[in-house]
């Protein structure tokens, strides 16, 4: 992952994956797994980006998943 518009496919990849994590109640493997994980398949890709849209992704599923087991 070199460029930006080259690591979309894979970013929103990335994205979803840990946004599908952290939906998941319980036993789901932390955030840091799965960023750490892309981190040594990919080693030049942008470790600000990998951080940043794990954050987002992370911050955006959690909230989700807490009202998911309220309404239950």
């Amino acid at each position: 992952m070199s460029s930006v518009p080259g690591e979309l496919p894979a970013l929103a990849l990335l994205f979803a994956l840990i946004f599908g994590l952290n939906l998941i109640p319980a036993f789901a493997p932390p955030t840091w797994i799965a960023l750490a994980l892309v981190g040594f398949q990919y080693h030049d890709a942008s470790a600000l980006l990998l951080a940043g849209t794990g954050a987002v992704a992370a911050t955006l599923g959690r909230p989700l998943e807490v009202c998911a087991q309220m309404k239950t």
